[in-house]
This record gives C-alpha cells, structure tokens and sequence, in this order.
C-alpha cells in the first residue's frame, strides 16, 4: 500500500498511514509471525524516507507492538478508539 502510494505521488511526503497489523492471534494471544519478521517489518517502515508515522492499534498486539516501537522509535505510534491526532 505503501509503495503504491510513493510511485502514485512521486516522492510526495506521506504524513500519516492508520492500520493494524493483525500481528496477534486473538485466541491465543500469541504474535503471528516471528520476532525476526516483526524486526523486519519495523525496520522496512523506519526506512522509508517519505513515510513520516505510522499509527497502529490492538490487533498489532503488545509484544510485536514492542518489538516495533524498538525499531521505529517515534516514528511508529498506538491508537484506540476516541483517540484524537493531529498530523
């Protein structure tokens, strides 16, 4: 969804993207993917230079949640229902 974005817009800044990642079974609890693939994924989405924040929510899950918070530092950030941001 990304790329298609930055080949659509030429470069343009992308201030925001919204979205779960659906990195956690709800039955189990458990993170879908292993914790290299949530690294991974962290590190792809901190390097995309025209993506400015990333919002996610609980079907990311607290542990994959961590994992990429430790890898996009404040460009990665949590919403909920009724949350307000300003972009």
């Amino acid at each position: 969804m990304i790329d298609t974005v930055e080949d659509r817009f030429n470069g343009e800044s992308i201030k925001a993207v919204f979205g779960g990642f659906h990195l956690m079974n709800p039955a189990t609890k458990q993170m879908t993917e292993t914790q290299e693939e949530v690294v991974r994924i962290g590190k792809l989405l901190r390097d995309k230079v025209h993506l400015k924040k990333v919002f996610t929510g609980h079907c990311t899950g607290k542990k994959a949640y961590d994992i990429l918070k430790s890898q996009m530092g404040e460009k990665l950030g949590y919403f909920s229902t009724g949350s307000v941001m300003s972009i």
